[in-house]
């Protein structure tokens, strides 16, 4: 009659049936898994165990045990947080009366009942304190009845109204981050990325303008390395032909000029703190040149033929060093 009047009023307020009233008639196969129960689900079964138990007074193991619940539920907090539905403790006189019909078998629940061992049974029954205890608001009485199935009604129906609760104000937080923080969101990462567009597009500009930068000046000084240092190396040899044969002035003149003006279109682009040195050096070698052109290399002992030669050569290398450091060097550094 019992399982009837449970599966009736759970049937009428629309909690699951098979799972919650197996809760409450003890622990067996049918019994749920804790996370198949959630808080309300577990709260409903422990409201209609202390309203309908031949025993008033409940205890937190023994709902433990017969709800198929881990040792480490704890269902101490739950009790505590709903006041308005149990009452935590009882009397002293009340619990010493309870110990006294345990210890003599009577009114044992079932969790104490599955103790086998008489001994380790009556240490735990004696064990227990106030602090153990919890029961029913409406059954604060030692000779309190079963609850009318009204209040029983009312105990559901006021638990489902706080999970219903706490549903809507799970979906009011959803509807928040909804209709206000994804909006703003989206504006965000819009305004992010036009501000991400407009940086990549200033860079690549300037990217673009760099190495437009570095083709113009670069050209123009490739090209005025190259022009000089070929007349440098033709400068050895244009100074034996002119010195081996006649006199040819008008092409040693075209030479000195072409050799001036190919200095002129590098100097620009070399340090200041190098133009002055490699212009010394510059007149250096017009005068070597003109002195070589003057003089028939025939004529010459072994030894000023080779220093003649070392001379040309010196000049080369110096030419090609200073140059290589003060057109190019800010050019190599570019990574």
């Amino acid at each position: 009659m019992m399982k009837l009047f449970v599966k009736n009023l759970l049937l009428k307020t629309g909690f699951p049936v098979k799972s919650l009233a197996a809760a409450c008639f003890g622990h067996n196969k049918h019994m749920p898994k804790r996370n198949e129960i959630d808080e309300a689900g577990i709260l409903s079964a422990i409201w209609i165990l202390a309203c309908n138990d031949d025993i008033p007074l409940m205890l937190y193991d023994s709902v433990r045990f017969r709800l198929g619940l881990d040792d480490s539920y704890d269902v101490e907090s739950l009790i505590r947080n709903h006041g308005e539905l149990f009452r935590m403790k009882c009397p002293q006189f009340r619990l010493d009366e309870w110990q006294l019909e345990m210890m003599a078998g009577k009114r044992m629940p079932s969790w104490i009942a599955n103790i086998k061992d008489k001994d380790a049974r009556e240490k735990k029954i004696m064990s227990l304190t106030v602090d153990d205890v919890f029961r029913s608001q409406f059954r604060a009485r030692a000779d309190s009845s079963r609850s009318e199935i009204d209040i029983i009604n009312w105990g559901l129906e006021h638990i489902e109204r706080l999970r219903k609760s706490q549903i809507e104000s799970k979906d009011q937080k959803y509807k928040k981050v909804k209709e206000f923080w994804l909006p703003f969101l989206s504006i965000l990462l819009a305004a992010a990325s036009i501000l991400m567009t407009g940086i990549i597009q200033i860079q690549s500009n300037k990217a673009q303008r760099e190495i437009k930068e570095y083709e113009l000046s670069y050209k123009p000084r490739q090209e005025g390395y190259s022009r000089y240092m070929s007349l440098v190396r033709n400068g050895f040899t244009l100074s034996t032909k002119t010195a081996i044969g006649p006199p040819q002035i008008p092409e040693i003149m075209e030479y000195l000029s072409q050799l001036d003006n190919a200095y002129y279109s590098v100097e620009p682009f070399l340090p200041a703190t190098q133009r002055n040195e490699l212009w010394e050096t510059h007149l250096k070698f017009r005068n070597l040149f003109l002195e070589a052109s003057q003089k028939n290399p025939d004529e010459l002992e072994q030894t000023a033929r080779e220093k003649r030669n070392d001379d040309f050569k010196h000049y080369e290398t110096v030419f090609r060093e200073s140059l290589n450091k003060g057109l190019f060097e800010e050019y190599v550094n570019i990574k």
